[in-house]
This record gives C-alpha cells, sequence and structure tokens, in this order.
C-alpha cells in the first residue's frame, strides 16, 4: 500500500484470544499481504478468522491512513527547507550583506521620516507670535510719502496719532500706518478742495 516497512499489532485485542495458533498464523499472513502489498485474502471459511479479520483490517487501514498523512505533511516541510537553503545558496555573501545593508537603512530612513514629520507637527502647532505696533518715525512717514507721490504733513500725521495713543477711530490699537498714511493723504487733498484746510483734521475714515 505504501512504503511502509512494519505495521502496528495491538496485542491488547481480545479478538486474538479467540483464535488458536493455526489461525493466528493465518492472520498474520493476512496482515502481511495486505499492508505491504494492499492484497485482501481469499475466501475465508473461518468464521472467527474472518470476524477477527474484519476488525484487524480496519485497524490496519486507519493506521496506513495515518502513516500517509504524517509522511506529506514532512515532505512539504522538507521542499519549504529546501527551497530556502537553495535560495541562500544562490545569494552570494555580498548579496546577503546588501539586504542586510538595504533592511537597516529602510528602518533608518522611516525613523528619520518620522523625525521630521514629528518635528514639522511641533512647529505648525506653535502659536505664531503677534505682530506688535511699532509707530512710525516722522521721517518714515515722509520717506513712504515721497516714494508714492503722497501730499501730506508727516509730523501732523504723527503729532495726530500720537495723541489718540496711535489708535483708531473705534478704540482699536493701529496695525497698518501705511494704510492710514494713505488715506490722510486722501483727506487732506478733499479737505484742501473744500477749503477745510489750515492743517485742521476732518474725519473720514482711517483705513482705505
Amino acid at each position: 500500500m505504501s512504503g511502509k516497512k512494519s505495521f502496528l499489532v495491538y496485542y491488547d485485542s481480545p479478538a486474538f484470544e479467540m483464535l488458536d495458533d493455526s489461525q493466528l498464523g493465518r492472520l498474520v499472513r493476512m496482515m502481511l499481504a495486505f499492508d505491504a502489498q494492499g492484497e485482501e485474502p481469499p475466501i475465508i471459511d473461518d468464521a472467527k478468522l474472518e470476524a477477527v479479520w474484519l476488525v484487524t483490517r480496519s485497524q490496519l487501514a486507519r493506521d496506513a491512513r495515518r502513516y500517509e498523512s504524517r509522511c506529506e505533511v514532512n515532505r512539504a516541510n522538507g521542499r519549504k527547507g529546501g527551497l530556502a537553503k537553495a535560495t541562500n545558496r544562490k545569494r552570494s555573501p555580498q548579496s546577503l550583506a546588501n539586504l542586510a545593508d538595504t533592511e537597516t537603512d529602510t528602518e533608518t530612513d522611516t525613523d528619520t521620516a518620522t523625525e521630521t514629520d514629528k518635528g514639522k507637527s511641533a512647529k505648525a502647532q506653535r502659536p505664531r507670535p503677534s505682530k506688535t505696533f511699532k509707530p512710525p518715525t516722522i521721517e518714515e512717514v515722509q520717506a513712504f510719502a515721497d516714494a508714492r507721490g503722497l501730499k501730506l504733513d508727516a509730523a501732523d500725521f504723527c503729532d495726530y496719532y500720537a495723541a489718540q495713543g496711535w489708535k483708531l477711530s473705534n478704540g482699536n490699537m493701529m496695525k497698518d500706518w501705511e494704510a492710514a498714511a494713505r488715506r490722510w493723504a486722501t483727506r487732506s487733498f478733499a479737505n484742501r478742495g473744500t477749503g477745510k484746510g489750515g492743517g485742521q483734521h476732518v474725519y473720514v475714515s482711517d483705513y482705505d
């Protein structure tokens, strides 16, 4: 039936006690032929021997199936092990070293990328410092006006807003003095057109 070279005999079976030596000898020959060659015995003319054979045959068949199952598992494991060994043999020592270096580099790159992402995240979460308003000097206002061709009195502009604490008409602190200067020049031009000059401040709006 297979490549087996032996079979199990369960000598604690009470069935064997039913047979005499002659019957027991015939049973052993039948077991050998069946387990080694898969041969079925001829017609058995002995009722006791036939009864014991039926029980013994079933046990031999079960043992053979268990044996084949174990052999198949061992063959599968052997194929896996052989394939792994063959693969490693094909790789040169240098290629194995390169593989180890690649795995190390990958881990290092991953760690570095993770640390970089954490650093970016920490920077993104930092609150941006609020921009503190710095009042301009008369020279800065005049240079700004000259660069843009604005007609305004820089000293008058600075004096007015300095007296207001550099606050707008709505009470909020000024943030953009350049926008206020542009609006100041527009108001000054409008005031001259209506005859309300003479340096008198006429409120329209702080910004454009």
